[in-house]
């Protein structure tokens, strides 16, 4: 099929080029904003930002990268920024032959910034004869250079999502707000990163989750057509309020703005995903990865889903697949451990919770393997050391413990306390296989349907 790949590109970051090397996050934010405009052309292919980003830095051939990517062209350039000048160099590269197809200089004030944006992905479409109903513009995007320049200092914090990290830009998308507070991708970020906060247990979640829902609605009411808005309210009522009907709506209107958005396709597929439809949510997955095959935790959530199907050697693949990308992915480890484990062979499973590198799901891991090889003393243990540890935000792994080791009384109490915390884990627990000897208890389809969610 060599003309629908045809239709493909990747856009790797621009370099910044400025004598002070201080201009990444502009850069970034340049080379992010070109494939978010490439991605509104319904016929053409682009790949999801991880994906392309993960080539920063390194020097890669670009056929290797056009290969990894699955992509025939790729856009690439390099940004100066000095005061209010800024140069900009774009070149739209053959993957397959490194052929150079076009290449431009531009020199302009920073405020017609938006337009240069616009320019560049008009010349690309033109450059791939691609047919358009109208030119890709930013059109809705906030014209306050200043504003702009603060949301891409946040939004390059925020990608190191570590709690310091998320917290500068949250201040970033404050001080950016102070100078423009009707700018709906200030406050869908702002709703993203509050999001997070709450999500890690970074701030209070109950408090986190309300004012990431008052930023999300206040994207909305400024920009309807906004995609990140609609979707960022979805996640709230998807891991916060457990309301799937209204979470299926909202992410249903976001991916109807943007039906490639490779985020959007994580969101709705995790919906699908709790509710228990598997086909579908394998479907939003693929075609996910397809959009950005380079994102571990992708990758993740896709292994997860194959293990609650009952697929757990093609888990293990998405697992596998997951380290390769990332050696050390969160979860990743501990999740084939849980699939060696579901497949009867702890020795193995054993040694995968060995290497997992988040603390609360190592300890878990043992816990349950121990459990699993018969060694009592060990397991009772490890059950003691979890609970002392993280009996206050972990209940949903607490009560998940207590179901393998067949203690259902206790395993239905951390369940309730996990639904009076509003713990996000819950959103596991439809066919969740570390809990199937609750099923046969009455509880487990009371409890499912306290949840609002499908008996089966």
């Amino acid at each position: 099929n060599n003309s629908a790949s045809d239709k493909s590109i990747a856009v790797l970051p621009f370099v910044d080029m400025s004598a002070a090397k201080d201009q990444e996050y502009f850069s970034d934010g340049l080379s992010e904003e070109l494939l978010n405009l490439l991605s509104k052309i319904p016929e053409l292919k682009v790949i999801g930002r991880t994906s392309s980003f993960s080539f920063k830095g390194k020097n890669e051939d670009l056929r290797i990268i056009g290969e990894k990517l699955g992509v025939a062209h790729i856009l690439e350039g390099s940004v100066q920024k000095n005061g209010n000048k800024i140069r900009v160099t774009a070149q739209l590269i053959r993957a397959v032959d490194g052929f150079h197809i076009w290449s431009e200089k531009y020199d302009r004030d920073l405020d017609s910034l938006f337009k240069l944006q616009d320019e560049i992905a008009g010349a690309v479409v033109k450059q791939l004869k691609l047919k358009l109903l109208a030119a890709p513009s930013n059109a809705a995007a906030s014209t306050n250079i200043e504003a702009y320049n603060l949301i891409l200092q946040g939004n390059y914090f925020y990608d190191k999502l570590d709690k310091e990290n998320v917290a500068k830009a949250v201040d970033f998308y404050y001080k950016a707000l102070a100078i423009d507070s009707m700018d709906a991708r200030v406050w869908a970020a702002l709703a993203n990163a509050v999001s997070r906060q709450a999500w890690q247990n970074y701030i209070d979640q109950t408090i986190g989750y309300e004012k990431a829902r008052q930023a999300a609605l206040k994207a909305i009411s400024l920009d309807n057509t906004y995609a990140s808005g609609h979707l960022k309210l979805a996640g709230i009522k998807l891991y916060h309020d457990f309301d799937w009907k209204g979470a299926e709506v909202d992410f249903q209107t976001a991916l109807e703005l943007e039906p490639e958005n490779a985020e959007i396709l994580y969101g709705i597929g995790s919906l699908y995903f709790a509710t228990g439809r598997w086909e579908d949510a394998i479907r939003s997955m693929k075609k996910c990865i397809e959009i950005d095959p380079l994102k571990p935790i992708s990758h993740l959530n896709m292994g997860n889903l194959m293990s609650y199907a009952g697929h757990n050697d093609e888990a293990i693949l998405y697992f596998k697949k997951a380290l390769e990308l990332n050696p050390q992915f969160q979860r990743a480890h501990f999740y084939q451990g849980r699939s060696y484990l579901l497949m009867g062979k702890p020795d193995l499973a054993l040694k995968e919770m060995q290497l997992e590198n988040l603390e609360v799901f190592r300890s878990f891991g043992f816990a349950l393997v121990y459990h699993a090889l018969g060694r009592r003393k060990e397991a009772d243990e490890r059950l003691n050391d979890f609970t002392v540890k993280y009996q206050n935000e972990w209940n949903y792994l607490l009560a998940e413990l207590h179901a393998f080791r067949g203690e259902k009384d206790l395993a239905f109490i951390q369940l309730e306390n996990a639904y009076t915390e509003k713990d996000s884990w819950l959103i596991f627990f439809k066919g969740d296989p570390l809990l199937k000897n609750l099923k046969s208890d009455p509880r487990h389809a009371a409890f499912l349907k306290k949840m609002n969610l499908p008996v089966d």
